[in-house]
């Protein structure tokens, strides 16, 4: 009998013993999991935040070139065409930037739509050298030119946003959700850069191109107002600080002066003062 009792006693406190190291190895395992997740995560966001970093100063020279290249065949060549070639050489160098960057990364660890982003932007750099030899000749008009360089930021600020999706946290989130909403208003600018420099260099708006300008700068009002909604008080606060520039307020001027006399053109305005103003506006955002 005493024996038995034993046994029993010493059959149960195995299974104490077993279904505790059972229980403890489930949560352990489960711990380690969730670590390597975190781990995982973290090492992806800090590689697209790299890849993020290099697109940013990329799209900031294409926007540049964008901008020359719409003022040289706004000006008919008589503008620009000292600046425009130093510009692609300047464009070319955060291309090698980018593409060292993203040649480190393994992009099988990411989503299909990662992937096609970037064999689509790689589509746009084989064809750069086919666009800009169209813009020396004048090949292609304007609204041609303007849009296809759009389309190729619009790429790169497509695989910029992507960053937000891998965020680990909300306060990531919105920081990287203020960063895209500010890359966007900075992109219009851009644009309006390209079809004033055109505009003020051909002294008069071409078909649509008002309209279009108008587009831009409610666009970007708007995209302000967003970036404005996520920001941090630092993100705010030094945005608030860096508007406080000349730059800002003589880009104003000339639009109104763009807007008042937008039918009958006459503008008065040096397309390659505009570019300069503009740019130091621009370059002021990029400091953000």
């Amino acid at each position: 009998m005493k024996l038995t009792s034993k046994l029993t006693i010493k059959f149960t406190m195995i299974c104490i013993v077993l279904l505790s190291s059972i229980t403890i190895s489930y949560y352990t395992v489960r711990d380690v999991l969730h670590s390597f997740d975190v781990v995982e995560k973290k090492h992806k966001l800090k590689e697209l935040i790299k890849l993020s970093e290099a697109l940013s100063l990329l799209i900031h020279e294409t926007q540049k070139e964008r901008g020359m290249s719409a003022g040289f065949l706004g000006s008919g060549g008589k503008k620009f065409k000292f600046m425009l070639p130093k510009q692609r050489l300047l464009t070319d160098e955060k291309i090698r930037m980018y593409k060292k960057v993203v040649s480190k990364i393994d992009l099988s660890g990411y989503s299909n739509e990662l992937r096609e982003k970037i064999k689509k932007l790689n589509e746009f750099f084989n064809t750069l050298p086919a666009m800009r030899d169209k813009v020396s000749n004048f090949e292609i008009s304007l609204k041609e030119e303007v849009k296809w360089y759009t389309q190729m930021n619009k790429t790169i600020l497509d695989i910029i946003g992507l960053t937000s999706k891998l965020a680990p946290n909300k306060i990531i989130t919105e920081d990287l959700a203020a960063y895209v909403m500010f890359l966007q208003a900075k992109e219009r600018a851009g644009i309006e850069r390209a079809v004033l420099s055109a505009t003020f260099g051909a002294n008069e708006f071409k078909n649509g191109m008002f309209a279009k300008f108008i587009r831009l700068v409610s666009e970007q009002d708007a995209y302000i107002n967003a970036f404005l909604t996520f920001a941090n008080n630092d993100m705010k606060n030094m945005y608030f600080e860096i508007i406080k520039d000349p730059s800002f307020n003589e880009v104003e001027r000339m639009r109104k002066i763009a807007i008042d006399k937008a039918k009958v053109g006459n503008f008065g305005i040096d397309p390659e003062y505009w570019y300069k103003t503009i740019t130091k506006k621009i370059n002021n955002l990029k400091i953000i």
